[in-house]
């Protein structure tokens, strides 16, 4: 039993996301969001391969969720989010409800929602173009140094752009040895 809430806070710690104040729909304020990729049946096929492998005993999955919402409630995992943004929402809804209405209100909100995708659009070229030159500046940084020779932390003089997704996936990536050692020494 203490393993397997080992196991599950020791993921949260690597993977969890931090919200300042409290969590919509949840009365916690100490809810740790595990990412939408994960999910219970995942984890509880790492625990059970850490354990497999370690020779530990293993609790099977009905016990690995029982024990998680008994004795981890405030460890969730994030419901998938939808990939519009707020006013890709409201311009939906506006046209969804427009059914029944006048013609001139339908074209409006049609109107609407096709003038912010054109705005957006221009967005999301710049977008693309600051993470492409971002991605060239870093690959030639990365080739003039010297890695025989320490670095400075925050040595790079430059800009550097980077989204939450792709930080969150490096450290995944780099944590991944991390997180079985954690586990490991139940």
């Amino acid at each position: 039993m203490e393993q397997v809430v080992k196991f599950i806070k020791n993921v949260a710690k690597e993977q969890a996301l931090l919200l300042p104040g409290r969590v919509p729909g949840f009365k916690r304020i100490d809810v740790k969001l595990l990412p939408s990729n994960l999910t219970k049946h995942s984890l509880w096929k790492k625990y059970s391969d850490i354990c497999t492998s370690t020779g530990q005993a293993l609790v099977g999955y009905s016990k690995f969720c029982d024990l998680w919402n008994q004795l981890c409630p405030f460890i969730l995992i994030m419901c998938p989010a939808t990939d519009l943004c707020w006013t890709c929402e409201k311009n939906n809804s506006q046209i969804n409800k427009s059914a029944n209405l006048p013609e001139a209100e339908k074209v409006d909100a049609v109107r609407s929602q096709e003038e912010h995708l054109r705005l957006t659009s221009g967005e999301r070229g710049y977008y693309k173009m600051a993470c492409k030159d971002s991605k060239a500046r870093i690959q030639a940084h990365l080739q003039e140094i010297d890695f025989a020779f320490g670095q400075r932390p925050c040595s790079y003089k430059g800009i550097v752009h980077y989204s939450y997704d792709s930080l969150v996936y490096a450290v995944r990536q780099f944590h991944a040895k991390s997180i079985f050692l954690l586990t490991k020494t139940f």
